[in-house]
């Protein structure tokens, strides 16, 4: 299994190193930055599954549902055993990590739930 955090800018990276922090470093997790260094991030991304074996289990979690990152990632979903996870927060990859195995679609439903409660406007508890 691989995990991948893939955002406009830096904040996939931000990601992978606050989760590097708090429980260490991961060869199986990457970050792809998109537009940072490159304009053409299907090729980025392309670049990293090649490395994978083609039917490995890869979650990939993109900052913006509808964005381009989504937008691009989902175009090749059926070229790879893909989860495509969008509008991610750190506790929902680091549960899906830290369980570290195949998750069922109604699995990472249930995790998807439980990040969307952890969004919390703390002014008003």
């Amino acid at each position: 299994m691989k995990y991948i955090i893939a955002s406009h800018g830096k904040m996939a990276w931000g990601m992978k190193k606050t989760i590097e922090m708090l429980i260490g470093e991961r060869e199986d997790l990457f970050a792809l930055t998109a537009y940072v260094e490159s304009q053409d991030f299907l090729v980025e991304v392309k670049t990293l599954l090649k490395k994978f074996a083609k039917d490995e289990l890869i979650y990939i979690f993109t900052d913006i549902l509808g964005g381009s990152v989504s937008q691009t990632i989902a175009m090749i979903l059926s070229e790879y055993n893909i989860q495509l996870i969008s509008g991610v927060n750190l506790p929902l990859v680091l549960q899906i990590i830290l369980r570290d195995e195949s998750l069922s679609d109604e699995e990472i439903d249930k995790l998807v739930e439980q990040a969307r409660q952890q969004i919390i406007h703390v002014n008003k508890i």
